[in-house]
């Protein structure tokens, strides 16, 4: 029992590295080296929900961990989720409080900036990486942008920390607006969602997916590996959470000394992939014939015709 849930943890846990991976972690690193520079570097990591930005800025966080001592406390990164932050001294706060969970808060956002300016001081901060910050912005030019991007560049100039800015692909044009900003981050990281339109991608997806596989605690039903790839993009339309969270019914739906059938996949595509998705392919990807599925992926253009 304790070897099988081990092994479901292990898979839980797992962080895949392919291409789009590799090349934003390089990214962070080549920002994150700058924090030395009379002026640090930022970057733009973008991406529709679901294609590995949290894991990847996630991985960076755990390889540079914070260190606590009673003669010094050493904070070099520290991620901020900006998931429902409404306004910038909401988002000052959540910063601090990354900083110093245990200390007062100021109240006026200037006083807060002073408190910020002090602990980067104190605790050696060197980058900052701010996820789901599309959610501090609107897709309009308004009052709340204008603050928003006036922080970003107390970020980059006041503060003159390397910033790691993460979010949907609108976050990179409102942000980039801004020449003081574009100047600053001028590297920007499309993740996108696996397809199989050429070699390049194929290749890619199935890297992926091998990934995956060597974690996995169970067996496929067996099918052709090609067969198996192609149902699989379609049940997910090549999008990382989703095929993480199908692999994750799947490994807890069967038993141990089992094999993950296609039944299995198929009340997994039902109960865990969003209806939007499933209603848009109009396919059942585990039931229908390969004929059908890869039609349905050259109409959804994730297959070259």
């Amino acid at each position: 029992m304790n070897t099988a849930l081990n092994q479901t943890s292990d898979f839980d846990n797992a962080i895949i590295e392919e291409d789009d991976f590799n090349e934003a972690y390089k990214l962070i690193k080549y920002v994150h080296s700058s924090f030395s520079y009379n002026q640090p570097s930022g970057a733009f990591i973008v991406g529709e929900s679901g294609t590995g930005k949290t894991a990847v800025l996630e991985s960076y966080l755990k390889d540079n961990p914070s260190s606590y001592n009673n003669e010094r406390d050493h904070v070099p990164v520290v991620y901020i989720n900006a998931a429902s932050t409404p306004s910038i001294h909401a988002f000052a706060k959540i910063l601090i409080k990354a900083l110093d969970p245990t200390g007062a808060m100021p109240k006026s956002i200037l006083d807060k900036q002073l408190r910020i300016e002090v602990l980067k001081r104190e605790l050696g901060l060197e980058l900052v990486i701010v996820d789901e910050f599309h959610d501090m912005l609107t897709t309009a030019r308004s009052p709340m942008n204008t603050g928003v991007v006036n922080f970003v560049k107390y970020l980059l100039s006041q503060l003159n920390v390397a910033v790691i800015v993460a979010g949907l692909p609108h976050s990179e044009e409102i942000l980039s607006a801004d020449r003081q900003i574009a100047t600053r981050c001028c590297n920007t990281k499309h993740m996108k969602p696996f397809t199989a339109i050429n070699a390049d991608e194929g290749c890619r997806f199935q890297m992926y997916v091998n990934g995956l596989l060597e974690v996995y605690p169970h067996q496929f039903e067996d099918m052709p590996t090609d067969e198996f790839l192609y149902r699989l993009l379609l049940a997910t339309t090549g999008n990382k959470r989703s095929i993480k969270r199908l692999f994750q019914y799947a490994a807890s739906e069967t038993p141990i000394g089992k094999v993950t059938t296609k039944r299995v996949l198929d009340e997994g595509w039902n109960l865990v992939i969003d209806v939007d998705s499933r209603v848009c392919i109009n396919t059942a990807p585990f039931k229908a014939t390969l004929n059908k599925v890869k039609k349905a992926l050259v109409k959804g253009g994730l297959l070259h015709e």
